[in-house]
């Protein structure tokens, strides 16, 4: 099982996404981290942020989802057929190159 993830960068997320955001690059954010107190490279900034995008939270801390309560949820109605893009025998504009065209096949 992994670790859970910690980082330093953690607690300035959101400023590093601002930074980002007003056209800093990776360097110059970590130089601002740096002026912080914060001991960054760029690489690392960089590695962590899209870490985070990918998985905000560590595993198992996720925030729960609200789930609807049966009296809440909407009625569900008969559900409509969905239309299959490949149903050969559905009305519409399909042609079966393989097969002989009408006037073909009256001669």
């Amino acid at each position: 099982m992994p670790k859970p993830f910690k980082s330093k960068f953690v607690p300035y997320v959101d400023q590093i996404k601002s930074w980002r955001r007003a056209g800093k690059t990776w360097k110059e954010v970590a130089d601002e981290l740096t002026a912080l107190g914060v001991k960054a490279d760029a690489g690392n900034v960089c590695r962590v942020m899209s870490r985070i995008k990918r998985r905000p939270y560590p595993i198992g801390a996720e925030p729960e989802q609200e789930r609807p309560s049966a009296a809440t949820a909407p009625e569900t109605s008969t559900p409509e057929k969905e239309e299959d893009p490949f149903d050969v025998n559905a009305p519409g504009t399909f042609h079966d190159p393989f097969t002989k065209s009408k006037k073909a096949q009256e001669r």
